[in-house]
């Protein structure tokens, strides 16, 4: 169940190593602010392991500060060299320290020209204003007050010259601290929902995505590998959008391809408890290509085999048109009910193709039914668990064993190949559906 009882809400309590290890992989979708390559690729590179790391990721992925994402990496260990833009500037080590020596807030700026200039901060703040507000102007009015002074205090032209570089790509957008403390702390929360309630998380996440198809495959992808389990719609279980369950998230109407707003919300006003029921009341706003869409999808396999009832389904709905016809005319229909599709699953390329169509990814499994008939040997054993689980990969074979203790394996080598390796072994009874 979500709870939101433990969810920091201090800085300080933005600790917990689960989360910073599970968005410094990269590969985590949705984290605020650091959803795009850049904040991935430099989640990547700088593995923050604390708050202030993850302050000031946000701001090395702005465009004053990004050339150098590469110098604060360099200089996050204790042993790395501390790089100055020159060697007489060591006067600012230690307002650069906490960000591994690199410029990166504008309260640095502030802070460097007091420490070079002597300017108070009201005076530092109009070389600031004017950097924030790109008027270069201002700028180069500033600037030979800045040479006079900062020579007054002992720097050298060039060093001046180069902590002047530095300054000006400030004027290309940079942070405050508290900007990137305020934005940190939403970017925790999302990888705290992530670790502590993934369901819950990926859920809303998918929603969210649910009009960008390429985003949207991108968040299952990195909802498999976070082991969230992707649950088919459902006729009857199914919302608008994505819903966690205890069992994974179950796909919601709205995702799939050519069912539309009006078509769910007529759909959503029902209780279906069988098919008879369904086509019995089936409305207007369903038309035979969306029918086809939601079955496709796999929203009504509780009532049964799939691939029939897509087979099925024009012949339904005409047959539902001529009973409610009859009806309307006070006619007693001559057929009533009988809506009647085969139970199994047969046609798991066919099923597969379509989830790929409609949903953008594929939620059948192959499934391998395995029954020991003879003890088999140990080296057999070893034999049907190099075959079991020898392979890479987990999503889209499952199998069943009868007959043996054995530890559950899912693998994908092709479900027809592993199937005709296994029943290459007298005493293997294998079935693959």
């Amino acid at each position: 169940m979500l709870s939101w009882a433990n969810l920091p809400t201090n800085p300080d309590d933005c600790n917990d190593p689960k989360v910073y290890a599970a968005i410094s992989t990269g590969r985590r979708q949705g984290v605020f602010q650091l959803d795009s390559t850049l904040g991935k690729r430099t989640l990547r590179k700088v593995r923050p392991r604390n708050f202030s790391e993850l302050c000031d990721i946000l701001a090395l992925v702005r465009p004053g500060a990004m050339d150098h994402i590469d110098a604060y990496v360099n200089q996050q260990g204790p042993a790395q060299p501390h790089w100055r833009f020159h060697e007489e500037l060591k006067t600012l080590d230690e307002i650069l320290q906490p960000t591994h020596f690199v410029l990166l807030y504008q309260e640095q700026v502030l802070q460097a020209l007091n420490i070079v200039c002597g300017w108070d901060y009201g005076d530092a703040d109009l070389v600031l204003s004017a950097l924030r507000k790109k008027k270069l102007d201002k700028l180069e009015e500033a600037k030979p007050k800045y040479l006079a002074d900062g020579k007054y205090n002992g720097y050298s032209e060039e060093a001046l010259e180069a902590l002047w570089e530095i300054l000006l790509p400030f004027a290309n957008y940079s942070f405050a601290k508290a900007h990137a403390a305020a934005y940190a702390v939403i970017s925790y929360w999302t990888g705290w929902f992530m670790v502590n309630h993934p369901n819950a998380y990926y859920a809303a996440l998918f929603t969210a995505l649910s009009d960008n198809q390429e985003k949207l495959t991108a968040a299952i992808v990195d909802a498999k590998e976070n082991g969230v389990a992707l649950l088919p719609p459902d006729i009857n279980e199914s919302n608008l959008g994505f819903t966690p369950t205890s069992d994974g998230i179950r796909f919601g109407l709205g995702a799939i391809k050519g069912v539309g707003p009006a078509v769910i919300e007529s759909i959503k006003e029902m209780t279906i408890g069988s098919l008879d029921e369904f086509y019995a009341e089936i409305p207007n706003a369903v038309n035979a290509r969306s029918l086809q869409c939601l079955i496709k999808a796999g929203t009504f396999d509780y009532f049964g085999n799939r691939v029939d009832h897509a087979e099925r389904s024009q012949d339904f709905i005409d047959r539902a048109k001529e009973v409610k016809k009859a009806v309307e005319h006070g006619d007693q229909p001559l057929i009533k009910g009988g809506y009647r599709i085969s139970k199994g699953r047969s046609g798991l390329k066919d099923m597969q193709a379509w989830e790929m169509e409609l949903l953008g990814t594929e939620l059948s499994k192959a499934r391998i039914g395995v029954e020991v008939t003879r003890d088999l040997s140990e080296m057999e054993w070893v034999w049907v668990n190099s075959v079991l689980a020898g392979s890479p990969g987990s999503e889209r074979v499952t199998f069943t064993l009868k007959g043996a203790t054995f530890t559950s394996c899912q693998t994908v080598s092709g479900p027809d190949r592993i199937s005709t390796m296994l029943v290459a072994l007298d005493g293997l009874k294998v079935e693959l559906s």
